[in-house]
């Protein structure tokens, strides 16, 4: 099973491709850093598409937030 990761994907340009990834099955982790709302919408499209999602704020330029996000991306899946 693939859990692909796509950071920004609740931007228009990552949009597509998680509710793609989403019809073929994929689990998709919504990272974002400020726009919290926006993710929920994007976790809310990918589940309409028949996936599995859920959001996670992290600034992934900070490499401990990044690191702790996956750990939790991890532990969710």
């Amino acid at each position: 099973m693939a859990y692909p990761y796509l950071p920004g994907s609740q931007s228009d340009a990552f949009k597509g491709i998680s509710v793609l990834l989403a019809r073929e099955g994929a689990t998709v982790a919504v990272n974002y850093a400020k726009d919290a709302e926006a993710a929920e919408q994007t976790v809310a499209m990918i589940r309409s598409a028949g996936g599995e999602a859920k959001a996670y704020c992290a600034d992934v330029v900070d490499p401990e937030a990044d690191a702790s996000m996956l750990e939790a991306i991890a532990a969710d899946y």
